[in-house]
């Protein structure tokens, strides 16, 4: 399966949040993760927000490079989906990723802008 991880699963496994983790280290065992250099731009950004401590923040860049070493990096070239139904413009990269990469599932617990995907 192809399988695109919002940054939200990401910061939640730092966090908190077992099953987050344990979700990121199933599509990393035995899927294909599917990044792009924005998604991973925005990964990073958020990683080094000032309100995680320095032990989250580790976490988190650790998931991260880990998932970057693991993950099929694409571009996003050429002709893309109409996303004008996002309501919030950090979200396009990963709609945009879906449709450019093939994924067949989107992991997210931002359920308020992704009801139309």
């Amino acid at each position: 399966m192809r399988v695109i991880l919002d940054c939200n699963i990401v910061v939640s496994a730092a966090l908190r949040s077992m099953t987050c983790l344990r979700v990121i280290e199933g599509v990393l065992d035995g899927h294909t993760l599917v990044l792009t250099a924005d998604i991973l731009s925005e990964y990073r950004r958020v990683a080094g927000y000032k309100k995680f401590s320095d032990a989250a923040r580790a976490k988190m860049l650790a998931i991260i490079e880990r998932a970057a070493e693991s993950a099929e990096i694409i571009t996003t070239t050429g002709p893309l989906p109409d996303v004008e139904a996002i309501a919030d413009e950090d979200d396009v990269i990963y709609v945009v990723a879906v449709h450019v990469g093939r994924a067949d599932v989107l992991v997210t617990g931002n359920h308020r802008d992704f009801r139309v995907c």
